[in-house]
């Protein structure tokens, strides 16, 4: 629930600079019982930059902090939406998603309501420039994706080297080096350790990825049991 504050945002700007302090006396109270926050959009040099700041805090924004938010704002390229060789081009639709809430809910309706590829599980796949950088981010189908969070683990995945891949049980094990490389570069924060994806070496068996990667110097290894999940970094 929100309420359009604009009009009084506005009348808080002198000069160059705007200065506010959210409060429920101010802007009304939209959620009773909760710490209501403002969330203001501004456009600045081509990119609209959004603070966010909790009743009882203030805001203050000028030249200088747009310029600081300006080095660190996210910038959305492209948004596909589908599976497969189905894909919906998104852009204009996940922009202000991105944008304004930072949470996307992954699904149908939230992207025009259509279904580019009926009966199978599908994925928001999503191009960002940040700080000069272009990362990858993802999200499967009726799950939350919350984009800051995920920019944030993107970043440090581009420091991540995986070293060496695996699964399988027993004596039978295949490597599935280029696969996990291949989520990862597509998106994937995390790999879930289906046979649907890296096939069954070992049928009958209870299988499990092993995952080798390098971080700061440092040689880490990671597991997970088939239907399980490794979180990385």
């Amino acid at each position: 629930t929100w309420l359009d504050v604009t009009a009084k945002v506005k009348s808080s700007v002198s000069g160059d600079t705007l200065s506010v302090s959210p409060s429920n006396a101010l802007f009304g109270n939209p959620v009773d019982g909760a710490v209501n926050t403002l969330r203001t959009a501004l456009k600045f040099n081509g990119k609209i930059l959004v603070f966010k700041t909790a009743e009882g805090q203030k805001l203050t924004i000028d030249k200088a902090s747009l310029g600081e938010a300006l080095k660190s704002a996210l910038e959305l390229v492209k948004a596909e939406y589908g599976a497969g060789s189905n894909w919906k081009d998104v852009t204009a639709i996940a922009k202000p998603l991105v944008a304004l809430d930072g949470i996307v809910n992954v699904g149908n309706e939230a992207f025009g309501g259509s279904d580019p590829a009926p009966g199978a599980e599908k994925i928001l796949k999503l191009q960002i420039k940040i700080a000069g950088e272009s990362i990858n981010v993802s999200g499967r189908e009726r799950s939350t994706l919350a984009v800051d969070e995920s920019v944030q683990k993107a970043l440090a995945l581009k420091k991540l080297e995986i070293v060496k891949a695996d699964y399988g049980a027993n004596d039978k094990w295949v490597d599935v080096l280029s696969k996990v490389k291949g989520l990862l570069a597509g998106g994937a924060s995390d790999v879930v350790v289906s046979r649907d994806v890296f096939g069954d070496p070992a049928p009958g068996a209870n299988k499990k990825m092993r995952i080798t990667y390098k971080l700061d110097g440092k040689l880490v290894e990671k597991s997970a049991w088939e239907y399980g999940t490794i979180v990385l970094p």
